[in-house]
């Protein structure tokens, strides 16, 4: 988190904490066993990103984003203006949660408001289409197929 002194850093700690749990869950549930996702994580932005919302909404003033990264539709969160994406794995970017100050790669559209957003998403895309439960810290995919 280099870069980033001036922010809570208890704060950035435990979003990046329960991030990288959603992160790898997503990957060893939805992408080895199910393969419902590719292992980057291409496809799983929304999901992702409302996952982590839904949890930490209490706590923190986080929202999701919908836009593009270079050019490309996706989703992640943001946090006292800072890129919250839990799946820039998928633009080759190495870190399971890749925590940042806006850049010019990451073009926001539209802060979404409401998982109806995601209504014509692809099925398997859309987090609507997902239960997510939590199990002591962990949360438990189940595809509504």
């Amino acid at each position: 988190m280099e870069g980033l002194k001036k922010y809570n850093s208890n704060h950035l700690t435990d979003i990046l904490n329960i991030g990288s749990i959603i992160h790898r869950e997503i990957k060893l549930q939805l992408a080895v066993y199910q393969k419902i996702f590719k292992y980057n994580l291409k496809g799983a932005c929304g999901l992702a990103s409302i996952t982590l919302f839904d949890k930490l909404k209490s706590k923190y003033n986080l929202n999701v984003i919908f836009g593009s990264y270079k050019k490309e539709p996706h989703c992640w969160l943001e946090y006292n203006n800072l890129i919250i994406d839990l799946t820039a794995t998928q633009f080759n970017i190495k870190k399971e949660v890749y925590i940042a100050k806006y850049n010019h790669k990451y073009k926001a559209i539209a802060k979404v408001t409401s998982v109806k957003f995601f209504k014509l998403w692809n099925s398997f895309a859309n987090p609507l289409n997902y239960l997510v439960i939590w199990r002591d810290n962990m949360p438990i995919f189940k595809y509504k197929s």
